[in-house]
């Protein structure tokens, strides 16, 4: 029963995330990044496009682990992809915490700058001006995701344990 309920925190959990990151980006960076519905400023093409990759990645996600409802022996293997999931999305949380020189991803934009300056023009200059406009407080969107990805992975865990065993042929 667990292992149902497990699987359906996640379907619907993904699918919530994929909805939003194809269909309205903005809502949902806005309350992972500055804690308010709607304060996120309106995504250019760029940031559109990887959000919308992202939002089908998560669709598909969220078809699978509703997929393996009715199949009692698939459930196990199914948390299994859950839990992974779930522990990549604390590790890129936690590297938040990190001091801004140490972090990968501290210059990102200013790399992306440096590094295409002539090739897409305007655009990326938007994109970094507008990342910079922001000024999100990385460890509040980052505590925000531990809190969810952590009982995510919690009830995923628990399913898993309480999962029906695919039976072995001798």
């Amino acid at each position: 029963m667990l292992a149902l309920l497990a699987l359906i925190w996640n379907g619907a959990l993904n699918g919530a995330m994929g909805c939003l990151f194809l269909f309205k980006p903005s809502i949902l960076l806005s309350f992972f990044y500055t804690g308010e519905l709607d304060s996120f400023p309106a995504p250019d093409a760029f940031l559109t496009s990887i959000c919308q990759y992202f939002g089908v990645t998560l669709l598909t996600l969220s078809f699978l682990y509703l997929h393996y409802i009715p199949f009692a022996d698939k459930r196990g293997p199914g948390l299994r992809m859950a839990m992974m999931l779930s522990l990549l999305y604390i590790a890129v949380a936690l590297t938040r915490f990190l001091p801004e020189d140490a972090s990968p991803s501290a210059s990102t934009f200013e790399y992306m700058k440096d590094a295409l300056e002539g090739s897409l023009g305007s655009t990326l200059s938007e994109l970094v001006g507008g990342a910079k406009a922001v000024a999100p407080n990385k460890q509040e969107a980052a505590i925000r995701t531990l809190v969810i990805q952590g009982f995510t992975f919690a009830l995923s865990l628990a399913g898993m344990l309480t999962a029906p065993k695919k039976a072995k042929k001798d």
